[in-house]
């Protein structure tokens, strides 16, 4: 294990908690993307201890109830690694899991005491995305559709050829993979995903 800035004990505590707030098999998803991220870290060229932290909180918000996670996605907190408050639009109140990187950045300040701004970002974007995505959160993204226990159109594939891809390609390939998940199911795309993918394209041309 890596332990980075922060010491075994506050690593096992956050663990600890992350393990009794969770259902069995969210822990378990959680643990494998903080593996696949540190798995990719050098080819994103981030740092090994913000990989494993931020994959191991990415879903920390996941199962929340569908009010609560509205309510925390609202919050405002102080201070600079604090998200800014969040006001839940019409698709989000109706799709209210699309919020639970919102909520979960949240959630990783108030209830396992993260500071770490590039954490708490990647927390926040591994869902919808955003345009701009700083390498942590690509990374997290990535992981998040990658882990070994994802069954996606071409997670398989993309997890053998990780190691010979340039990350700005897995991320594109994870965001695309994503993306088809989602209209297959007839699922909506959000402002910020729809965001993303334009920004992805127009670096294609």
């Amino acid at each position: 294990m890596v332990f980075g800035t922060l010491d075994m004990r506050k690593w096992r505590r956050i663990q600890g908690q992350l393990q009794r707030d969770l259902w069995e098999g969210r822990y378990r998803h959680s643990v494998a993307t903080a593996e696949m991220a540190v798995r990719l870290a050098p080819r994103f060229r981030v740092e090994v201890w913000r990989a494993r932290l931020a994959g191991l909180l990415h879903d920390c918000a996941k199962d929340l109830s569908p009010a609560r996670m509205l309510r925390v996605a609202r919050l405002r907190l102080a201070g600079p690694a604090g998200p800014a408050a969040t006001r839940p639009s019409a698709l989000e109140r109706r799709y209210p899991s699309a919020l639970h990187g919102d909520a979960g950045a949240k959630l990783a300040i108030r209830r396992y005491g993260v500071r770490d701004r590039r954490v708490l970002a990647a927390v926040r974007d591994h869902v919808l995305g955003r345009q701009r995505m700083p390498a942590l959160s690509r990374l997290i993204y990535a992981a998040d559709m990658l882990e070994e226990g994802r069954g996606y159109r071409g997670a398989g594939e993309l997890r053998r050829r990780a190691s010979v891809l340039s990350a700005g390609e897995i991320f594109r390939r994870a965001v695309a993979a994503k993306a088809c998940y989602m209209r297959e199911r007839g699922l909506p795309l959000h402002p910020r995903t729809a965001g993303m993918l334009e920004e992805l394209e127009s670096k294609k041309r």
